[in-house]
């Protein structure tokens, strides 16, 4: 049982860093959402620059929205999805494809899974339904 900030914060940190070795992705963000629930906060990160990490918010991107929605989405080719933030800043950290998940706890949404990978993939219907399970 998790039992205080410290213990979720490792949980979110072994996220992070085993899911996108099972998936085949070169990074992973975590964002939850704030107590009012209307900001998504980065709580814990694996294989991204700071530079990419501090480019700003994602709120308004389609795909968070979505996930935020419950629905996961697949970004095979993330230059060129006309609903993406900070493209610049995605070309420039190398990052092709994306996947977004929302994590849901006790049956509520409380922020998103992104996986990222540097070469441009398709994801398979099995490896969204895992991520989105987690």
């Amino acid at each position: 049982m998790i039992t205080s900030t410290l213990d979720v914060e490792k949980v979110l940190d072994v996220i992070v860093q085993e899911v996108p070795k099972v998936i085949g992705v070169d990074a992973a963000t975590i964002r939850l959402l704030d107590a009012a629930g209307e900001k998504l906060i980065l709580k814990a990160s694996f294989g991204l620059s700071r530079e990419y990490l501090n480019r700003g918010p994602i709120d308004a991107e389609l795909s968070v929205i979505k996930a935020l929605a419950g629905i996961p989405v697949a970004i095979p080719d993330a230059l060129s999805y006309p609903h993406i933030q900070h493209k610049k800043a995605i070309g420039k950290e190398g990052i092709k494809s994306i996947l977004v998940a929302p994590i849901i706890m006790k049956e509520e949404i409380k922020g998103v899974l992104r996986l990222l990978s540097k070469t441009q993939r398709l994801f398979k219907n099995r490896e969204i339904e895992f991520v989105a399970a987690l």
